[in-house]
């Protein structure tokens, strides 16, 4: 629900845990992105700029603005490390969208619920 993102984004704004970056469209808020560096999940002696969240506002979307913020959170980390995300299997349009910018599966997660 959007008390339990609210929730969390306070959360990250209340200590160190996270890096938050707003993109900005004028003065208009459009997007952010929210990452820490942490160890690789599967080779834990690699470090990489994980990106938790990156959100672009539906009404800004498939006008650049996604491919411009990334680029300039790139150039704000400044850094040699990999950069690391997840998309969820559901969501074919982020798929096709971080492939376009370079990235590549790098594993896949399966789940089992209950019924």
């Amino acid at each position: 629900s959007i008390n339990i993102l609210r929730d969390r984004f306070a959360h990250w704004l209340e200590t160190d845990e996270w890096s938050i970056h707003l993109f900005l469209l004028g003065d208009n808020v459009v997007g952010y992105a929210a990452h820490q560096t942490q160890a690789d999940h599967y080779n834990p002696d690699q470090e990489v700029v994980f990106v938790r969240h990156f959100y672009i506002d539906r009404d800004h979307r498939r006008k650049g603005i996604g491919t411009t913020a990334f680029a300039a959170l790139r150039d704000h980390l400044a850094t040699d490390l990999p950069i690391s995300l997840e998309v969820v299997a559901s969501n074919p349009d982020g798929l096709r969208f971080w492939e376009s910018l370079g990235f590549s599966p790098y594993f896949t997660s399966l789940k089992l619920t209950a019924d």
